[in-house]
């Protein structure tokens, strides 16, 4: 009798404690496999949840962070002297420093590394954006760490990465140089120099000339730096 209870097909009963990926025999799925399906789901909702918390923490930090730093009473003071048309102009010229910024990074980082192509202008602009606001937080050099590491998220290497963002911050430093030493030709009453106009002027000038000599000697309308740059990191 029990030989025949073993043999009839109803007496099998189906294991719910194995997600084998199969139907019962009545076609209907078993709950682990519903269980196991629902997981993943759950998880990645999680991930979005604690990722956006993580986000809205880092910026009440920084709020916090710069707000601490301001004197209120002196801010509602000069408030009635506050021209709103050269505050606007100069957030117009601190936006449009960003597209300009990344531009420049971008092309640096084409030069040397063109076969990156998920880092698009785009992309590029948000690395700026980004470092941006950690500058304003964090010493230069953590700052100029996280531009390459994020460079490196979009399918750089960390040799291009860290290339392109020396190469980057050097161009930068030759432009404040240019703007620095026209400002001091221009006249003007600051004392702050004191007896050393003429010696800083000569550094400036003497710093410019050797950048100038050094880019034409090496041919710069070709890019051949970037390329041996290139070939050095390959």
């Amino acid at each position: 009798m029990a030989k025949q209870l073993l043999d009839k097909p109803s007496a099998r009963v189906p294991s719910a404690g194995v997600p084998n990926g199969h139907e019962s025999s009545q076609g209907i799925p078993s709950l682990v496999d519903d269980i196991v399906a629902s997981r993943p789901g759950r998880k990645s909702a999680f991930s979005k949840a604690l990722f956006f918390a993580a986000k809205l923490i880092v910026s009440a930090a920084c709020f916090w962070y710069v707000l601490r730093q301001m004197n209120l009473t002196e801010i509602i003071r000069t408030l009635p002297s506050f021209d709103v048309r050269w505050a606007a102009f100069a957030v117009s010229v601190s936006m449009a420093q960003i597209p300009l910024l990344a531009l420049r990074l971008w092309a640096i980082v084409q030069e040397l590394a063109p076969k990156s192509t998920r880092l698009t202008y785009l992309a590029t602009s948000a690395v700026t954006a980004i470092y941006a606001l950690f500058a304003q937080l964090v010493p230069s050099v953590v700052g100029e760490g996280i531009r390459a590491w994020m460079l490196t998220r979009f399918g750089c290497g960390w040799r291009a990465g860290l290339t392109s963002v020396m190469i980057d911050r050097a161009v930068g430093v030759a432009v404040l140089v240019a703007f620095a030493f026209i400002i001091l030709l221009l006249p003007s009453s600051l004392t702050a120099l004191s007896g050393y106009h003429n010696l800083t002027l000569f550094a400036f000038g003497t710093a410019l000339f050797v950048g100038v000599l050094q880019d034409q000697s090496w041919d710069f309308s070709q890019p051949l730096r970037f390329r041996a740059l290139s070939k050095l990191m390959q």
